[in-house]
């Protein structure tokens, strides 16, 4: 006697592995999206904080702001969020040109988003005449 058996569809085992790679596929994926919104959203606040310290910098370039020797902290609304900077400016090797450092975070001051530093004449209206 001659038995044949027709197999329509799939076995439980065979389900169960396909539900695995759907599963490990997903995975991979929504691992990959988060990653990237998480990179862009890394690269936004740097390239704003970077904004935020070369409008203050230019402010001191401009003379806007007077290059007196000192530590000087401010705050500035820039993209919608509140941006907080310190402005370092110290004696550089030449006595005629000072050091200016900003430093632009969002929260923590001790870790910034990016940091600027260019060198300044101490009396700009000097070099004028």
């Amino acid at each position: 006697m001659i038995t044949t058996s027709n197999r329509n569809g799939f076995t439980l085992l065979e389900v169960l592995v396909a539900l695995l790679v759907i599963a490990m596929t997903m995975t991979a994926a929504f691992q990959s999206v988060s990653s990237s919104s998480q990179t862009l959203s890394r690269l936004q606040e740097s390239t704003f904080a970077r904004w935020v310290a070369e409008s203050e910098m230019a402010n001191v370039q401009l003379g806007l702001v007077k290059p007196s020797v000192g530590l000087v902290s401010g705050n500035t609304l820039f993209g919608g969020r509140q941006w907080r900077w310190q402005r370092n400016i110290t004696v550089a090797a030449d006595p005629e040109l000072r050091r200016v450092k900003i430093a632009v975070a969002t929260a923590d001051p001790r870790q910034p988003s990016a940091t600027l530093v260019a060198f300044v004449l101490a009396n700009p209206r000097a070099s004028h005449k």
